[in-house]
């Protein structure tokens, strides 16, 4: 091999420091700062400030989050940049309406599930991806609530399925193309010419659609 690129490593990985050891160029998308150089990713952090600002500008108070596996970065920082964008607002923070899927659709249903069941019902939900939202809006249409009256949700990603569901999906676009494509040529870029890589951060957009409106009393 001439060089690897390594998309989202988990954080128990043989894999990366398996590569590190033969000391390949390499670069890596969505991977651990503290675990790897060379990392495309976007700007979770201030994504995740986007989205709950958005559900707070609607007049939600009452957010819940479905987070993703928390070894993986992604998963992680977007859980972590929750709880400080709740706390920088001075939004209670209801650890029932806090679950963990597996950016997949079942643990996003499994995970609404487990939140429906509490006595008080959160009027937004985060989802860390939009799979996960898919599911989390399987399981409330099932309950017969509705969405976005009874619960709004946003999600991450910006997958294409985003637009279709129903309703269409409120997300965080991540710019997936333009990562790729910057990661892949500054890994030729080293390869052919030497030429240094540099870790690139990419910003990430609010995608307003039917799944977020605002609260009602």
């Amino acid at each position: 091999m001439d060089g690897v690129i390594l998309v989202a490593p988990r954080s128990n990985s043989r894999l990366l420091p398996l590569l590190q050891g033969e000391d390949l160029p390499m670069v890596v998308i969505d991977g651990d700062p503290d675990l790897c150089d060379n990392i495309f990713v976007i700007d979770n952090e201030t994504s995740v400030k986007r989205a709950i600002r958005h559900l707070h500008s609607l007049g939600h108070r009452k957010i819940g989050h479905i987070a993703g596996p928390q070894d993986l970065f992604a998963a992680r920082i977007r859980k972590d940049a929750f709880f400080k964008e709740m706390q920088e607002l001075n939004l209670p923070i209801e650890f029932k309406w806090i679950q963990v899927g597996s950016f997949d659709v079942p643990t996003g249903e499994e995970a609404m599930s487990r939140i429906l069941r509490s006595d008080e019902l959160p009027t937004a939900i985060f989802c860390a991806n939009d799979e996960m939202a898919f599911g989390a809006i399987n399981v409330i249409r099932a309950k017969g609530l509705r969405i976005p009256a009874d619960i709004s949700i946003v999600g991450f990603d910006d997958v294409p399925l985003a637009a279709f569901a129903n309703p269409s999906l409120t997300t965080i676009k991540q710019p997936v193309d333009e990562i790729a494509r910057a990661a892949a040529s500054a890994l030729f870029a080293y390869i052919e010419d030497r030429e240094p890589i540099r870790s690139l951060t990419f910003p990430g957009s609010l995608v307003q659609r039917k799944s977020s409106g605002p609260v009602h009393q």
